[in-house]
């Protein structure tokens, strides 16, 4: 009795999708900043094929979307306030939302029952209590408490810890449980 064996075709497949997926597949042969320049193209969002030279000749390379905006952990990036007009929507109670900052930390609330609760790493750092009036006046959502502060607007977020103004945390949306 002969052991058996893979098909050849699917034992190919999944060799050519391991490499797809280690991103080890065949590259047309440029420098780097000619790679990065192209990969960061603007177009439309089925141009990939255009941006990808390995998609146009079948290779099934998957292109991550790049819309120049991501926020990534530990590196620091700006972050622009929107503008205080900006439509803020309201979260369901216990909404937990994992930021990421202009100064690449990360920051958690928790937000239910008019309350923010801000967490850095593992330590929860503030519990705010929401204010209509602030609210008003600066636009999307304010908490405030204990000479602390947090204001929501869009998918931003400020957070003042009362250190003064260079301890002030912009960071960006990038999970949430709603």
């Amino acid at each position: 009795m002969t052991p058996r064996t893979a098909h050849p075709t699917a034992l190919a497949v999944a060799i050519t999708l391991m490499c797809v997926l280690a991103g080890c597949g065949p590259r047309a042969p440029a420098d780097d900043a000619t790679q990065a320049a192209s990969a960061n193209a603007p177009g439309p969002a089925g141009d990939a094929a255009a941006r990808d030279p390995g998609a146009a000749s079948g290779d099934a390379t998957p292109t991550a979307p790049t819309d120049g905006d991501d926020v990534l952990s530990g590196v620091p990036q700006s972050i622009p306030l929107p503008a205080r007009t900006t439509p803020t929507m309201p979260l369901p109670d216990a909404t937990e939302v994992t930021y990421l900052c202009a100064d690449g930390s990360d920051l958690r609330v928790r937000y239910g029952g008019g309350q923010a609760r801000v967490s850095i790493g593992l330590d929860n750092v503030a519990t705010l209590a929401l204010s209509p009036e602030a609210s008003a006046e600066h636009g999307g959502e304010v908490y405030v408490g204990q000479g602390q502060g947090l204001r929501r607007i869009g998918g931003v977020v400020e957070f003042d810890p009362g250190k003064g103004e260079d301890a002030i945390r912009r960071c960006r949306e990038a999970s949430s449980t709603a």
